[in-house]
């Protein structure tokens, strides 16, 4: 049933006016393309613009990127960290330097000079171990290694 005979059968005795103008109304040549151009400006607009859209999408991968080169970072403190605790369980030298220079111990009939230094924000474990090793400071650096 096409919309004229249906606007003709729903507007049986009224004037021949009223009919040409839902059949005016209701013409699908007129109304398909500013329709069709319609559902294609809405759906360009929800693709950029959405939720899920194209800019969030871009923020969301920003983002991505900041953290993996945090969880670089801190994988790379956390190896220097495992030498730092690795070389304290097996060089009793260095064990004594540590404890020399952090702790205070001196042997007996030594005589200790102690300079004021300027504060470092680093926490106390990381100046210990970070900087004893120039293995691990390069890698927290993210330099290379020499073998």
């Amino acid at each position: 049933m096409s919309c004229s005979s249906f606007a003709k059968k729903l507007l049986r005795g009224t004037s021949g006016s009223t009919i040409a103008v839902v059949r005016r109304y209701f013409s699908v040549r007129k109304l398909w393309l500013p329709a069709t151009l319609s559902l294609y400006v809405l759906l360009v607009f929800s693709t950029v613009f959405g939720d899920r859209g194209v800019l969030h999408l871009q923020s969301l991968s920003a983002e991505q990127e900041g953290i993996e080169a945090q969880v670089f970072i801190l994988l790379r403190q956390n190896e220097a960290l495992r030498e730092c605790i690795a070389r304290l369980k097996t060089d009793d030298s260095f064990l004594e330097r540590i404890v020399r220079e952090e702790i205070g111990f001196v042997r007996p009939g030594e005589i200790v000079y102690r300079f004021q230094a300027a504060s470092s924000a680093s926490p106390h474990w990381e100046r210990t171990c970070i900087t004893r090793f120039p293995q691990a400071r390069r890698q927290a650096a993210g330099q290379p290694t020499p073998p």
